[in-house]
């Protein structure tokens, strides 16, 4: 057997880590909430917490063309993919957007609710799954811009196919590159504006370009030196380009993204993440990883409202041990409820759609 599994379970593994340090980064600031301001003492840990969508865009397009590769192929493959994507998608972004105009609508009276992404003229958007297409900050749950784009990018896949398998190594540069270009664009002449990248244009490159770089990885796999490499002198290739990038140009962080495909190509080809103590709690952050990605806000929401309207309509702030606590006693109710989400209505939703009664045997990496 290949060494990428029909569960691709290093990866896995892989977004555990991934959706555990976006959801951590976010807690971290809370702004994007609300006013609520908690100063927690390893908050510089967790400032790199666009890398987290990054790899989930990569493994992404790396597990699309794992699966639906050679299915694709098959006369009448298209219906079933597009209703396995909708599966993956739709039921549980439908759900947390109701759910948080309800949160909306019941704190509204009590606490003062400005963000404009509240606009209820920009619900609709939402609904629909475009809040992150149409160039503006409309997502009302915040997180929700990078589902947009991962519908974008399983509308592009099949056609994407015939050069994916002709020239993944072209696909591949030519995804990072413009992705890249885009964040050295960004980091230069709009530093204080990253929101650029989370919807418009910007976004659509940074998604689909990441995208159908996981997916030409996937291609290349099939090069026996390719599976050589990701244990060994490729990812010191990909850290050398990492490097010199960011020397020349003076933005380190801009070529941050290429800590994606590196990390993609360290996990799958060495299969270190599964030999950890915590490897267990490592799966279980892969398996529901989409649900934390979509609920976590909704915590961030009722937490910072309900703070806000016990401080007298002010929103708080809070340092040391009660920023402390205020964090880790989101991440457990984050953990709690993404659980029960995967089993009760994620993967439950997905096997309704989808006409089965069992598990999908190759995971996809949709965040």
């Amino acid at each position: 057997m290949s060494q990428v599994s029909q569960r691709l379970d290093s990866l896995d593994y892989l977004r555990g880590v991934a959706a555990f340090y976006v959801v951590a980064h976010h807690l971290s600031e809370f702004q994007y909430a609300s006013d609520l301001h908690i100063d927690l003492p390893f908050r510089k840990l967790l400032v790199l917490g666009f890398l987290g969508v990054d790899i989930f865009f990569v493994l992404s397009g790396f597990v699309m063309a794992h699966g639906y590769r050679e299915r694709l192929r098959m006369p009448g493959a298209l219906l079933p993919y597009a209703r396995a994507r909708f599966a993956r998608l739709a039921p549980l972004h439908f759900l947390t957007t109701l759910i948080l105009l309800a949160i909306v609508l019941a704190m509204s009276s009590r606490v003062p609710i400005a963000l404009p992404r509240f606009d209820h003229t920009w619900l609709g958007w939402n609904i629909l799954n475009l809040q992150g297409i149409i160039p503006n900050q409309s997502n009302w749950n915040y997180p929700s811009w990078s589902i947009s784009f991962e519908m974008v990018a399983y509308i592009l896949f099949p056609a994407a196919l015939v050069l994916l398998r002709k020239h993944p190594g072209v696909v591949f540069a030519l995804g990072m590159a413009t992705t890249t270009i885009f964040y050295v664009w960004i980091r230069r002449y709009h530093p204080t504006d990253f929101d650029l990248t989370t919807y418009g244009v910007g976004a659509l490159v940074r998604s689909v370009g990441l995208f159908m770089a996981g997916a030409a990885l996937r291609e290349l796999w099939d090069v026996p030196v390719t599976r050589k490499l990701a244990s060994g002198w490729g990812i010191y290739a990909l850290l050398f380009i990492w490097l010199v990038g960011a020397i020349l140009t003076g933005l380190p962080k801009a070529w941050m993204t290429w800590i994606a495909p590196i990390g993609l190509l360290w996990a799958q080809g060495s299969g270190w993440l599964k030999r950890l103590p915590f490897a267990p709690v490592l799966k279980w952050l892969g398996d529901i990883s989409f649900s934390i990605y979509l609920i976590h806000a909704l915590v961030e929401y009722t937490v910072g409202g309900a703070l806000t309207a016990w401080n007298g309509g002010t929103a708080p702030h809070f340092a040391g041990a009660p920023a402390i606590g205020i964090f880790a006693g989101c991440i457990a109710l984050i953990l709690l409820l993404g659980t029960l989400s995967f089993r009760y209505i994620e993967r439950p939703a997905q096997n309704l759609i989808n006409g089965r009664n069992r598990r999908q045997p190759v995971t996809a990496a949709s965040l």
